[in-house]
């Protein structure tokens, strides 16, 4: 069973993730959130192992990057800030694909650089999501 996270922070779009997502038998969403703020504590709780995630989540400009960045590069763009959270996710033991959505074409290497696994454009995302879906479907063996 593959154990789903939606973060996203729309309650209509995580439900017609979660609804789209229970067609599949081999998928279990273990959880939502709505905020970036939930997103690491929510993730190392539930363990999923494929994390469907937004771009423009709120919160992300909340969290404090200290230390040595600060004292090397100066304050951290948003984008960094988001690669931070990103890296992070992927170093829980579940190690989760980190699928992230978004509203526009142009953030798909800013996803990607940040170290997301794919980036789905809400425009194209019932086709990608389907194939991306049926790709890890194992396959019917009746």
């Amino acid at each position: 069973m593959l154990r789903v996270m939606i973060a996203h922070q729309e309650n209509s779009i995580r439900l017609a993730l979660r609804m789209y997502l229970q067609a599949y038998p081999c998928v279990s969403v273990v959880c939502e959130v709505s905020r970036a703020g939930e997103l690491l504590r929510d993730a190392s709780l539930c363990q999923p192992e494929l994390i469907l995630m937004s771009w423009d989540l709120p919160d992300f400009e909340k969290f404090s990057v200290t230390g040595h960045w600060h004292k090397t590069s100066g304050s951290p763009s948003l984008n960094q800030v988001k690669g931070v959270i990103i890296s992070a996710l992927h170093k829980l033991p579940s190690e989760p694909t980190i699928i992230v959505t978004g509203n526009l074409q142009e953030d798909l290497f800013p996803v990607l650089y940040a170290g997301a696994d794919d980036y789905l454009y809400q425009g194209e995302m019932p086709a990608k999501l389907a194939a991306l879906m049926d790709a890890i479907q194992p396959p019917d063996v009746s």
